[in-house]
């Protein structure tokens, strides 16, 4: 028993010899948990925005402070709906997008309608 104990000490504090075969096992079990363990179990989502970034209009429509679809180069519907869904948690569809523009010119947010999916 006491050797049983020993091995068991000996992955918990990392003891064996680099190249050995516990060593092996080790690093082997350490990918396995890395690489197989799914993502959900650890909550991991993107940070929702915060609210002075996405204003909830009405049931129906929001407004998107410009910054949030900043990276977005091709398709701003597509960075839209990522930023609804993210503070919805829910899929939506967009109908409409309209920039809301300063004195200037500049785009300072997007105002949204949309449609929640089923």
């Amino acid at each position: 028993m006491k050797k049983v104990w020993r091995e068991i000490w000996g992955f918990v504090m990392w003891t064996h010899t680099r190249g050995g075969l516990r060593y092996d096992i080790m690093v082997g079990l350490i990918l396995a948990f890395i690489f197989l363990t799914p993502r959900n179990w650890f909550k991991d989502r993107p940070p929702a925005p915060a609210s002075e970034e996405v204003q909830m209009i009405d049931a129906a429509s929001f407004r998107l402070d410009a910054k949030l679809l900043a990276r977005e180069e091709k398709n701003l519907e597509d960075g839209a709906k990522r930023v609804l869904k993210n503070f919805t948690g829910k899929e939506v569809k967009v109908h409409r997008m309209e920039p809301v523009l300063d004195d200037d010119g500049r785009v300072l947010a997007y105002h949204v309608w949309i449609e929640e999916k089923p």
